[in-house]
């Protein structure tokens, strides 16, 4: 599976619409400053592939109260999913729409996983969101 392609900031900006939401609160839906949503509306920065399934897949859902903002994962949290899903981390990249670089940075500690990413890999493993 290939990284799919960014959604245009006309498909961005009519998916937010059509929930209702400003733009402040789709950002926060999925972990992200109302700068950057402004951004990619703009078409000044590329919506990452992920976030904009999280964000439909969020948006198909009942909402959950949310109390405080989640931290990126840890790597034993990362490795810990991807081994309880039985995904090598080429399969686990590729589920996410993400290089297996990035992936391998992440399991290895070297980058941070965006928590919306983690979210998104632990919906479509259908595994829960590890505690730290």
């Amino acid at each position: 599976m290939q990284p799919t392609n960014p959604p245009s900031p006309a498909e961005i900006r009519a998916l937010r619409k059509s929930a209702g939401l400003t733009q402040a609160a789709a950002g926060a839906l999925i972990y992200t400053p109302r700068r950057t949503w402004e951004d990619w509306e703009a078409g000044i920065a590329a919506m990452p592939p992920p976030m904009f399934e999280l964000l439909k897949l969020k948006l198909a859902q009942p909402p959950a109260l949310t109390l405080e903002k989640p931290q990126p994962p840890s790597v034993g949290q990362i490795h810990t999913v991807r081994h309880a899903a039985g995904l090598t981390k080429g399969q686990a990249a590729a589920l996410i729409s993400a290089k297996p670089r990035a992936f391998e940075a992440w399991e290895r500690g070297v980058s941070r996983m965006h928590p919306g990413i983690f979210e998104l890999f632990c919906i479509k493993t259908g595994q829960p969101q590890t505690p730290a």
